[in-house]
């Protein structure tokens, strides 16, 4: 069986909820007790080929580049599909890949 891994980069994006603060105005505050929700945004390019292997079932391994060493991420570009030994990087050609691969 192939080893499919996907490289991407993602971003934490903190939204803090609107309360008052100390002074008793309103506004975004991390004192007031109030709470933060955290979202994961990827590129489009990311997000278009994690929905292409998702949407054809292909088991896979995802790599965020934001939490891998300083090298890995100097290395790699994103997307980068990596099946065994052989590395296809960019959108294009991960469809191409994937087009011409039965997985």
């Amino acid at each position: 069986m192939e080893k499919i891994v996907l490289y991407v980069k993602s971003k934490k994006i903190s939204i803090g909820e609107i309360s008052p603060n100390i002074s008793g105005e309103h506004g975004v505050s991390s004192i007031g007790g109030g709470t933060s929700k955290t979202f994961t945004v990827y590129k489009p390019e990311d997000e278009e080929a994690l929905s292409l292997l998702r949407e054809r079932r292909i088991a896979h391994e995802v790599v965020d580049l934001a939490t891998a060493s300083f090298i890995t991420r100097m290395r790699t570009k994103t997307p980068t599909l990596k099946i065994d030994d052989r590395k296809v990087v960019g959108l294009e050609n991960i469809k191409q890949s994937l087009a011409k691969n039965k997985f």
